[in-house]
């Protein structure tokens, strides 16, 4: 295929206010998630702490979505410099990689990451994308957490559960 400018800049575009929307749906999940924490704190704490696991994994997500807007709104401002450039811009590499990271995480959610990876491979060559595609070290830190699926640390639930027992004026558990 060929890469067409316009249909790159429209699913850059799309990509950025569904990355807007899904934001919006995230933060009512960390409000409810929060409420239901709270709820368990009392009668069972070990349930607590599995929605607190969950919790973080949301607002890890979440952190990474911010992150995706931003440079889905960076690649559509310079999308003429992007196209006028015959390999990926050096100062664009991190934003470019990081969006083409994100695919794997967000592709469900926000089906225009297809279209950017197709166009970016039509643009640069599978190679080119590969190459930042699988770059951990030009990916943004926020999506490249994304990768690592291992639950979170017993320190990091306990600080969860005490700023949300906080923020609800529950006593923090010992």
């Amino acid at each position: 295929g060929k890469f067409d400018v316009d249909q790159c800049k429209a699913a850059v575009k799309c990509g950025s206010i569904r990355s807007n929307q899904l934001k919006a749906k995230f933060a009512a999940q960390r409000q409810k998630l929060k409420q239901t924490i709270v709820q368990n704190l009392s009668s069972d704490e070990q349930k607590a702490r599995i929605f607190a696991e969950q919790l973080v994994q949301l607002e890890r997500r979440q952190a990474a979505l911010e992150v995706l807007q931003t440079m889905l709104d960076m690649c559509h401002t310079r999308m003429a410099y992007i196209e006028s450039e015959p390999d990926i811009p050096s100062d664009m590499l991190g934003v470019i990689s990081s969006i083409l990271a994100a695919r794997k995480f967000f592709g469900t959610e926000i089906p225009e990451m297809e279209t950017i990876y197709k166009q970016f491979t039509n643009k640069y060559g599978k190679e080119q994308v590969m190459q930042v595609d699988d770059n951990p070290e030009m990916v943004h830190h926020n999506i490249a957490v994304l990768a690592d699926h291992r639950p979170p640390s017993h320190s990091e639930n306990n600080s969860v559960i005490s700023r949300v027992a906080t923020e609800y004026g529950y006593p923090v558990p010992e």
